[in-house]
């Protein structure tokens, strides 16, 4: 017992440590100084979960949960938090800050906002929080609060680096973005975020070569990163490469099982490899609070028809005529396959109606 809390002591001691000269010899865990890369974080969780074997602490579990999250292993990171949020009875800001950038990474926009308010960091975004609240006004689409932050981080900034791809995001030119990704083949940004956005657009803008380069050069970084698992499993897919890209989507899924884009994509890779009924059950997960919840009801429509079951496509077509937004496309998309020339005729009649009472 008296070992174990001393193997606690020491871990404690060594992550908070600020000295620069720390030795540590024969310990299985560097100094906090020196975890500065994805390798020094991976030894980190391999000895927290030993020790959490044992006793599952909050501190133990923060210290393991800051480890996923700087080895971009954002799902079990938020497990551990989660647990610890559960748990602790004193929520510091620590806490909140870190479950806020792993819920930010996460895409959970809302809740990572209000983490950090919740937080003493949240009172500042001109400090240490700064480049948090750029990517979320990002996301967020509110250009303006990002381009203001912008502005201030470079007037803050020691280092005058430009970085053309935030400069593009926050004033929405997607245009000036694309041409820049297609003329630049060498992917070179300081932070994660950008590098993704890149990634995200250089797969139909770049030579195939440099994007594998690119990709796999992160990939031996951070190979639990489900952003850049799901780039390179994209690629695959577009180079026809479909059951190695059905491996890597899937480990991406389980690296993120939460993302409606990564079920998306992964069930238009099923209906490419002509397997309806998996990818059916994929589209079948996106909710209708999802933006691809009206793309996911048109790609069952289209397993259902290759799986020869008519009777039920024709019923989400019915379904999708009276309640979908986008009913126009369902019905150019889909009056070949169930409208009689009866049918057609009777729609040609109300659309006509419908414009004249416009």
């Amino acid at each position: 017992m008296v070992v174990r809390f001393s193997l606690i002591f020491l871990l404690t001691f060594s992550l908070l440590a600020c000295k620069e000269e720390v030795e540590h010899k024969g310990s299985e865990i560097p100094p906090g100084t020196v975890l500065n890369s994805p390798v020094q974080w991976e030894r980190q969780i391999l000895y927290l979960n030993s020790l959490i074997q044992e006793d599952d602490q909050a501190i133990l579990l923060f210290y393991r949960a800051r480890a996923y999250f700087n080895t971009h292993q954002y799902h079990l990171a938020k497990l551990d938090m989660d647990k610890l949020m559960n748990r602790s009875n004193e929520i510091s800001d620590e806490y909140n800050l870190l479950n806020a950038w792993i819920q930010l990474k996460l895409g959970n926009l809302e809740k990572a906002q209000q983490l950090i308010q919740m937080s003493k960091y949240g009172k500042n975004q001109f400090s240490n929080t700064s480049t948090f609240f750029l990517e979320l006004y990002i996301q967020k689409k509110q250009l303006n609060l990002a381009q203001q932050l912008l502005t201030q981080i470079k007037k803050d900034s020691i280092h005058k680096i430009a970085n053309p791809i935030l400069e593009l995001l926050v004033v929405g030119d997607t245009l000036s973005l694309k041409r820049y990704v297609a003329n630049n083949t060498q992917m070179a940004f300081k932070d994660e975020f950008s590098e993704r956005t890149y990634l995200n657009f250089a797969i139909d803008l770049v030579p195939s070569l440099h994007f594998q380069s690119n990709c796999l050069k992160e990939l031996k970084k951070y190979p639990n990163d489900p952003y850049y698992l799901h780039a390179w499993g994209m690629f695959l897919k577009k180079i026809n490469k479909l059951e190695l890209s059905e491996k890597v989507l899937s480990k991406t899924l389980s690296l993120h099982p939460d993302n409606m884009q990564f079920k998306y994509d992964f069930g238009q890779l099923m209906l490419q490899k002509r397997d309806y009924g998996k990818a059916f059950e994929y589209f079948s997960k996106i909710p209708k609070s999802s933006n691809l919840f009206w793309l996911a009801q048109n790609d069952k429509i289209i397993c259902l028809l290759n799986s020869q079951q008519k009777t039920q496509a024709k019923a989400l077509f019915d379904t999708l005529m009276k309640i979908s937004p986008q009913k126009n496309q369902v019905y150019t998309r889909y009056y070949r396959w169930f409208v009689t020339t009866k049918d057609s005729l009777n729609q040609i009649r109300q659309d006509t109606l419908l414009n004249l009472n416009q």
